[in-house]
């Protein structure tokens, strides 16, 4: 849904373009509900994005403002949110290595199973490759990592994005352990002739 409406804007007159980016239930339990309203505005040398929170307690008619919001950025400020390799630091290009690296050795892995002539449990082989080790999340816009050294992941690579402008890029990768055996040769080799 998008709106035009006219804001004066220090004496000038600006035309901003309103998106309803977000509307949810938050919360909805024994006690009433909780929704959430996020509007963003784009200018041309800006954005503002405002929240409402609303609540309706149980067996109320009526809506309470919870509370509300307002962020204004500049698009420069924002710049770090989208998706490109400019302005990064080496840490981070190395993470987008890794994640991206990550499915294309295990598709390698995946071809090299299903290649090998009289392997034995090919599909479990082609599984196997498909395996990774370990979870690695970083917030594109900062470089902050999320570390789970617990988990066990098939094709752990993602970009995900939320609908905000305001909101940066989460890169998952994982380690592709099942990849590195098999086209290392440490498992799922060529039966060996008699």
């Amino acid at each position: 849904m998008a709106l035009t409406g006219v804001v004066d804007d220090d004496a000038c007159v600006a035309q901003a373009v309103a998106d309803r980016v977000g509307l949810g239930v938050v919360a909805a339990g024994p006690g009433g509900r909780i929704e959430v309203l996020v509007v963003e505005y784009d200018f041309a040398d800006r954005a503002i994005q405002f929240a409402t929170t609303l609540a309706q307690p149980k067996g109320a008619k009526d809506w309470k403002l919870g509370n509300f919001r307002l962020l204004e950025k500049t698009h420069k400020e924002l710049a770090p949110n989208t998706l490109s390799l400019a302005g990064r630091s080496p840490g981070q290009l190395a993470f987008f290595a890794l994640a991206f690296t990550s499915p294309i050795l295990m598709l390698a892995a995946l071809v090299k199973v299903l290649r090998t002539p009289g392997l034995q449990n090919r599909w479990l082989w082609a599984a196997f490759a498909l395996v990774g080790l370990f979870s690695f999340q970083m917030n594109w816009g900062n470089g902050l990592v999320l570390v789970n050294w617990m988990a066990l992941q098939i094709v752990g690579f993602w970009l995900v994005k939320g609908p905000s402008q305001f909101e940066p890029w989460m890169i998952s990768a994982t380690v592709p352990i099942g990849a590195l055996l098999i086209l290392g040769g440490l498992v799922a080799r060529k039966p060996k002739a008699a």
